[in-house]
C-alpha cells in the first residue's frame, strides 16, 4: 500500500475514534474551547504539511531517504524560504 493511500486511511481512523469518544463519552472531551484549539491547530497543521507538499511537488516523499536521489533539488522558496 502506497504511503498515501496509508494517510488518508489513519485520518480517517482518528477522526472515527473522535466522533465516537465525543459521542459515547462526551465527558472525556475537556471542553468545547479546549477541542477548538485543537481543531484550529489541527486544520492548521494539515494546511501546512499540504502547503509544504505543494513546494517540494516531485521531491517530496513518505519515505526518509539515506542517499540522494540524483533528481533531488534542494527546495528554497515557498514555505522552506
Amino acid at each position: 500500500m502506497d504511503a498515501d493511500r496509508v494517510y488518508i486511511k489513519m485520518m480517517s481512523i482518528i477522526v472515527i475514534e473522535f466522533l465516537v469518544e465525543a459521542f459515547f463519552v462526551p465527558e472525556i472531551k475537556m471542553g468545547r474551547w479546549n477541542w477548538l484549539a485543537g481543531l484550529i491547530l489541527m486544520i492548521t497543521g494539515q494546511a501546512i504539511r499540504t502547503l509544504a507538499m505543494a513546494t517540494t511537488q516531485r521531491n517530496f516523499n513518505h519515505y526518509v531517504a539515506t542517499e540522494k536521489d540524483p533528481d533531488h533539488v534542494l527546495v528554497t522558496h515557498g514555505i522552506y524560504r
